[in-house]
């Protein structure tokens, strides 16, 4: 299989970096899928944290 590697170059200072734009590509969407997934955990919690905070309340 034939790929096209898409790569962009980098020049910081004196330190040269290539970066591989898929690999970037495939970080960035690992990294979105874990944010999605805390964001529902934390949605999953909150109706039992506002319970909390509500019998807390009441016992006031």
């Amino acid at each position: 299989m034939n790929r096209k590697v898409k790569t962009h170059i980098v020049i910081d200072g004196n330190a040269f970096y290539e970066i591989d734009e898929e690999c970037m590509r495939q970080k960035m969407e690992n990294e979105q899928k874990k944010i999605q997934k805390k964001q529902r955990e934390l949605q999953k919690k909150r109706p039992e944290l506002e319970d909390r905070q509500e019998n807390e309340k009441s016992k006031e």
